[in-house]
């Protein structure tokens, strides 16, 4: 069934991106990004890289741009959210960039 192999692919990236980045002697602080980005406990600063991706992962699941895509998530109540301290006001701000940077990159393609 397709969600079997959503679950088994979802399951596996994060280790097999991390593979891939060894052989290619990618250093560590961007592998452990790989690896971690769907961790639910973080440690700031030393991770704010990490949360940044993982909030990215999330935010391209909102808009769809996901293999599950979920667009009633809400973004505000999300962990990352908070640690980045990203406020409403924030938060809509960088939403119409990434919306406006898509429809950008849709019509010179």
């Amino acid at each position: 069934s397709e969600n079997v192999l959503f679950e088994f692919f979802d399951s596996l990236h994060c280790r097999v991106g991390d593979a891939f980045l060894v052989s290619w002697n990618i250093p560590d602080q961007i592998r452990a990004v790989v690896r971690r980005h769907h961790d639910t406990e973080f440690v700031m600063p030393a991770d704010e890289l990490i949360v940044t991706v993982s909030f990215a992962s999330k935010i391209a699941t909102l808009l769809g741009a996901s293999l599950q895509p979920r667009p009633d998530l809400v973004l505000l109540d999300q962990y990352e959210a908070s640690l980045l301290k990203l406020s409403d006001l924030k938060l809509a701000s960088l939403l119409v960039d990434i919306e406006d940077d898509i429809a950008s990159f849709h019509s010179a393609h």
